[in-house]
């Protein structure tokens, strides 16, 4: 006889109705019970009676995913991770394809409608009122498409558009064709959008080709049309088309990317295989399956809401985008060009520089000027150092013996992120470098951090990085890895000084044996609190060492004892310092040294956990208000706003924050042991590798870093200086405020762990999607175990990228 769910109850030594639940409702079994019933449901061969189940529940446990072409090579690995995703949490997928037809798919959705539990739609072709019609009668998770009152799940191509265009311009390009996909494509019209606007903010000629079916074929046969356009780079709307028009461009005699670069979007296998090698965009396509899958089954029974999950993507870039090819004075060809012939030896008249204009006339050369770096900035969006990958200008100094400080007449390009106070100080000291050697001059350039590495890695695509640039963890693995940045190694010693830095800054700039950077200032961890407000509600301050436990608690009754006006302490369960502070407390790691992740899910669940427990002590503000201090600005934090007793921080923050508010702010170290803090470079000076004046470069930042005088000048607001007998000169001179971060930093050092290795590549999108998996928790979408699994899944890939 079959194993029955009474047989397994009793030898698990719980009631039926337990085993049931486990099946159908884990979440409400206790842990230690759901696995050991588990167990011995394997061990005796049990299995659910899905019909069963079915009629007692209302549930099938069947899930529809309905795609376009289950051909093209996007769509498998989202198929492949939809289907594993679902099976963990025992659904079955059934998998159909419409071939591009709105007809078929709009047939497929009413056919499977009662034998699903719920259906997701990938790039659906149909328009969106029949989707919102469908999505009446069956639970509808839309994936590539945003549909009111339906959840999506969309991957970001329009700023993967953007970046690549930009990416583009960067290399000198100015007459882009742009090979759009199929009509009815949502992903189709958001790449259009964005790349129109980026072009026309960049100052460049983009034409539109298409509309085209997404393949292989539609690419060769646009060849023609791309050839004879005078265009010099070309960006499809899939890696498929791309590939397509390699090939039928190959055999017109052109070369790629010598006479023309071409971008592809996707990033699948195949772009990793073909020669030239693919530059293109790649989308998280396994991502988005597991996310629309977690969607759906959170919510299957709302079947109304506009929850939408959106996924970074990340320009790859490889073989086929270079240098725009020098421009020819236009000319009529009246003779008949050969098959094969490349059109640009060919004396071709270039596109207008718009669609509507006229050619030039015949034997007129028009050159018009290039994308200014205004115009790019401008288009840029807050992101990740994305457009770098791949884009080397030069190449380590290797072991090669440094060249002599230049004596002759030297202008230096400088670049770094900050605000005017920045600006005005780092203004100040490069002056005084020239008074001290009035051969040296500098270029300045600085903006706000938003787009800064997007800014910088655009200049360096172009081999017009910087001479010397300000850059942090966020991208010292990837641009020291990728040859970007000068490898001052050599330098190290008689040219930069680092024995007077704490042994916590004296490596902390090198990656994988290269030193891209050297450490401009030190900082740690640090909470902020409100000493006003909580000396007002008659409750003791915040000390080092308290529990994180103490601090939820203190929380609670901050906000109890102002009626409700004041809530306790930040959330910071999307904090990536915050997390790396308690794991250490716990003896692991945020990264091990290899570029690994150094916890594992449960880690991260227990850490939402507890910020969720939180939140329902009223100990932290409502997600809102998290979410509006996530962004990262100063000004919104809620010691600043007055919403909130504590703010999470970097103890160089004290001085900006204390401006902005007339309540007196104190600092302490993070909850907890003070072992899990760590004092780190706040930021680093960078050589750029491609600079023609390296030996003057590695003196301006020895400069910078252990000059007396220019520490008088630079003073705390990047950080600590790095000279320990800098810093000890320098203190007397400070605020009041920076005064404090001093104190703080060195009366509590030596209590400090050890500092952490250099984040690995990828560290900025890691840093991304942990608030989206934090705003998950906090908007009640998805449960701490579904967020950490979820984040983790997303961020292996993003370091492993």
């Amino acid at each position: 006889m079959p194993t029955t769910i009474r047989d397994v109850a009793k030898a698990s030594g719980v009631h039926a109705s337990t085993v049931s639940r486990t099946f159908t409702a884990p979440r409400m079994v206790n842990p230690e019970t759901r696995s050991r019933v588990l167990a011995v449901a394997e061990a005796m061969g049990y299995r659910p009676n899905r019909a069963a189940r079915a009629l007692i529940t209302g549930r099938t446990h069947n899930l529809g995913l309905i795609v376009a072409d289950i051909a093209n090579p996007f769509f498998p690995p989202l198929i492949k991770a939809s289907e594993s995703y679902a099976r963990q949490r025992d659904y079955h997928l059934f998998v159909a394809d419409t071939d591009e037809d709105p007809v078929v798919e709009e047939e497929l959705v009413q056919a499977i409608a009662r034998q699903v539990d719920g259906v997701l739609l990938c790039s659906p072709r149909m328009g969106n009122g029949l989707i919102d019609q469908l999505g009446r009668d069956v639970p509808l998770v839309v994936i590539n498409r945003v549909v009111a009152g339906l959840p999506a799940v969309v991957m970001d191509v329009g700023q993967g558009a953007r970046t690549a265009i930009t990416h583009l311009a960067g290399l000198g390009h100015e007459r882009i064709i742009l090979l759009s996909g199929p009509r009815g494509s949502w992903t189709n019209r958001e790449i259009r959008r964005a790349a129109t606007a980026t072009a026309r903010s960049c100052g460049l000629a983009l034409t539109v080709h298409g509309p085209n079916p997404p393949t292989e074929q539609a690419g060769a046969a646009a060849a023609c049309h791309v050839q004879r356009s005078g265009a010099s780079a070309v960006l499809a709307y899939n890696d498929l088309m791309a590939i397509g028009l390699i090939d039928g461009l190959l055999r017109l005699g052109m070369r790629v990317p010598q006479d023309i670069s071409v971008v592809g979007i996707d990033d699948i296998p195949l772009s990793r295989l073909v020669r030239p090698r693919l530059t293109t965009v790649a989308t998280p396509t396994a991502a988005a399956g597991r996310a629309a899958v977690d969607m759906l089954l959170q919510h299957g029974v709302d079947r109304r809401t506009n929850a939408k999950v959106t996924l970074q993507t990340t320009l790859v870039v490889r073989d086929s985008t270079g240098p725009a090819p020098r421009p020819r004075r236009a000319t009529i060809d009246a003779a008949p060009r050969k098959r094969g012939g490349n059109l640009k030896s060919q004396g071709v008249i270039v596109m207008p520089s718009s669609p509507s204009a006229s050619a030039d006339p015949p034997s007129v050369s028009r050159r018009r000027s290039g994308p200014t770096r205004r115009n790019v900035l401008a288009v840029l969006g807050v992101g990740v150092p994305a457009a770098l990958v791949g884009c080397s200008n030069g190449g380590s100094s290797g072991s090669t013996k440094p060249a002599a400080e230049e004596t002759g007449p030297v202008e230096l390009s400088v670049f770094w992120w900050g605000a005017q106070a920045r600006a005005d100080i780092t203004d100040k000291v490069l002056k005084l470098y020239t008074q001290k050697h009035p051969n040296v001059t500098f270029k300045q350039q600085w903006q706000g951090n938003a787009g800064y590495y997007d800014k910088l890695a655009t200049m360096a695509a172009g081999g017009t990085a910087p001479d010397i640039f300000q850059i942090d963890d966020n991208g010292l693995t990837e641009y020291t890895t990728k040859g970007i940045c000068l490898d001052l190694k050599p330098y190290l010693g008689d040219q930069i000084k680092v024995d007077k830095f704490p042994t916590s800054l004296r490596n902390s700039g090198e990656v994988r044996g290269r030193v891209g950077g050297i450490a401009a200032a030190e900082n740690t961890p640090a909470m902020f609190y409100d000493k006003t407000a909580v000396t007002q509600l008659g409750l003791s301050e915040p000390t080092v060492g308290m529990t994180w436990a103490q601090l939820i608690d203190w929380g609670a009754q901050v906000f109890s004892k102002s009626g409700g006006k004041l809530y306790g302490t930040m959330d910071p369960s999307g904090d990536y310092k915050a997390l790396e502070v308690w794991l250490r407390q716990q003896g692991k790691d945020l990264y091990t040294p290899d570029g690994t992740f150094g916890f594992a899910a449960d880690d991260l669940t227990g850490w939402f956990s507890m910020w969720m427990d939180a939140a329902a002590k009223k100990a932290t503000p409502p997600a809102d208000l998290i979410h509006t201090a996530n962004s990262g600005d100063v000004a919104k934090q809620l010691v600043e706003t007055k919403k909130g007793a504590t703010s999470f921080l970097w103890s160089n923050q004290l001085s900006a924050l204390q401006k902005g508010t007339d309540h007196q702010l104190g600092l302490v170290t993070y909850p907890g042991d003070p072992k899990g803090e760590w004092a780190r470079a706040s930021m680093y000076w960078s050589g750029y590798s491609g600079t023609k004046h390296k030996a003057t470069v590695a003196a301006v930042i020895d400069f910078l870093v252990n000059d007396p005088d220019a520490g008088k000048i630079l003073g705390a607001e990047r950080g600590l200086a790095p000279n320990l007998d800098v810093r000890a000169q320098v203190a007397p001179t400070l605020m009041t405020t920076d005064q404090t971060s001093v104190t703080f930093e060195t009366g509590l050092a030596s209590k400090f762990g050890p500092t952490p290795p250099v984040p690995p590549k990828g560290h900025s999108q890691v840093k991304t999607l942990l608030v989206t998996a934090a705003e998950s928790v906090q908007y009640k979408k998805a449960t701490p175990s579904a967020a950490a699994s979820s984040f983790l899944s997303q961020a292996k890939a993003a370091i492993a990228a």
